[in-house]
């Protein structure tokens, strides 16, 4: 499933399950994002963290679709 947890462990209401399950989404979440760009779009993201504006989790979560 995650990093450290498997499904069992989210099934036994293990205590880093719900964190772990809200990580995954997020980063499922800005994987679409990403997804859906276009290049022009991706790399002025990717030279906005070359440039210090942000990490690029960060950035991409400022984005809008």
């Amino acid at each position: 499933m995650g990093m450290y947890l498997d499904l069992w462990d989210v099934s036994d209401g293990h205590p880093k399950a719900r964190e772990e399950l809200l990580e995954l989404r997020l980063a499922q979440e800005r994987y679409e994002k990403i997804r859906k760009m276009n290049l022009v779009d991706i790399g002025l993201i990717f030279s906005a963290n070359l440039h210090g504006e942000g990490t690029f989790d960060e950035l991409i979560d400022r984005v809008e679709i």
